[in-house]
C-alpha cells in the first residue's frame, strides 16, 4: 500500500520552528478557516490540552490566549500520544511548537499516522533568522516588554531547527522546509480548508 496522499480523508501536520517564525500565526489561520474555536478542553484518553474547531480540525494545545500550542502540554510525551488519539477520533490534526522532537518520536508519529491512512508531513517553518528576530522584538513591544533583547537563544533554536530538518530527511521521514506562505498552502490543502470557511472569529 502506498503512502497516503494529500487528498486523504485525514491529515496530521507537525510544524516546528524557532521563536517568531509564525507557528502560532499559522495555527490561528487554520483555526479561522476551520470555523473558529468550538472548545478548549482536555482529551479524554490522554488528559492533554486540545483545541477543537467548529470544523474537522483539532490542535494539540490551547489557543484562547496569545501563546499556546504543543509547548503548553506537559509532559511532552502526551503531545504525540494526543495527536494520534485525535486522528483515531476522526479529526485532522495540527501540532506546532518550539520543542524539537527526536527522530524516534517523529518516526513513531509517522508510523502511527499512516496506520490510520492519514496524510502526514513534518514542516520546518523558516522565514529567515532576521525576520524571526524582528517578530520576537515586535511581540515583546506589544506586551510592553522594554528589556534589552538578546537574540542568541533565537539563533540557537534556528540552528537546532536546521539540524532537525536534515536529520528527518536523512531518516527518510516526510519533512519540508517551508516559508509561511507555502506552509499555509500545505495545511489548507491537507485539512481541506478554504478562505470561505473563515466565518467566525478566533475566540
Amino acid at each position: 500500500m502506498g503512502k497516503p496522499e494529500i487528498g486523504a480523508a485525514r491529515a496530521l501536520i507537525y510544524v516546528h520552528g524557532t521563536n517568531g517564525s509564525g507557528k502560532s500565526t499559522l495555527a490561528r489561520h487554520c483555526i479561522m478557516y476551520s470555523g473558529g474555536i468550538a472548545n478548549c478542553t482536555r482529551h479524554p484518553k490522554t488528559g492533554a490540552k486540545v483545541t477543537y474547531t467548529r470544523g474537522k480540525l483539532a490542535l494539540v494545545g490551547w489557543y484562547r490566549s496569545p501563546t499556546g500550542g504543543a509547548d503548553g502540554v506537559q509532559p511532552y510525551a502526551d503531545v504525540p500520544r494526543t495527536a494520534l488519539a485525535l486522528l483515531a477520533d476522526g479529526h485532522n490534526v495540527l501540532v506546532e511548537g518550539l520543542m524539537t522532537p527526536g527522530i524516534e518520536t517523529c518516526t513513531n508519529i509517522y508510523k502511527g499516522a499512516t496506520k490510520f491512512g492519514a496524510y502526514m508531513k513534518f514542516i520546518r517553518l523558516n522565514i529567515g533568522i532576521y525576520q524571526s528576530i524582528e517578530n520576537v522584538k515586535r511581540r515583546r513591544q506589544l506586551v510592553g516588554n522594554v528589556e534589552p533583547f538578546d537574540p542568541r537563544n533565537v539563533r540557537k533554536k534556528y540552528e537546532t531547527g536546521e539540524r532537525w530538518l536534515e536529520n528527518l530527511g536523512a531518516a527518510r521521514l516526510p519533512v519540508y522546509g517551508l516559508d509561511f506562505t507555502n506552509a499555509k498552502s500545505i495545511c489548507m490543502e491537507a485539512f481541506h480548508l478554504k478562505p470561505s470557511g473563515a466565518t467566525r472569529v478566533l475566540t
